[in-house]
């Protein structure tokens, strides 16, 4: 695959995320987003780059869901206010010297304002 390519790949990847969360935050470069969670890395390998772009939507709404479900001190976090997806890195794919897919991205998924 061609940089070109998985630069399109990325690219579709950071929108079809954007898309299922509904709202993009503020960045930040720190550990900390500026709700005070700290991002998450998500990291995978795949054989075939067929496969990653449904990978990335069901990781990205059980992510959601968990985000929904979340507790903090006992209480639920999510009070029914939109979500907001927070990038420190957008997706990236590169291509490994034995011909699999490596995708990365450090982002984080809130329900806080």
């Amino acid at each position: 695959m061609t940089s070109d390519e998985m630069t399109k790949i990325a690219n579709n990847l950071y929108n079809t995320a954007n898309k299922i969360v509904g709202n993009v935050g503020e960045s930040t470069t720190t550990a900390l987003s500026i709700t005070g969670e700290e991002y998450i890395t998500f990291a995978m390998r795949f054989k075939d780059k067929s496969e990653i772009l449904s990978c990335w939507q069901n990781w990205i709404t059980a992510y959601k869901e968990f985000v929904k479900y979340k507790k903090d001190q006992g209480r639920l976090v999510y009070n029914g206010e939109a979500f907001a997806i927070y990038w420190r890195m957008p997706p990236e794919i590169k291509e490994d010297p034995d011909g699999q897919y490596f995708l990365y991205a450090i982002l984080l998924i809130s329900a806080r304002p």
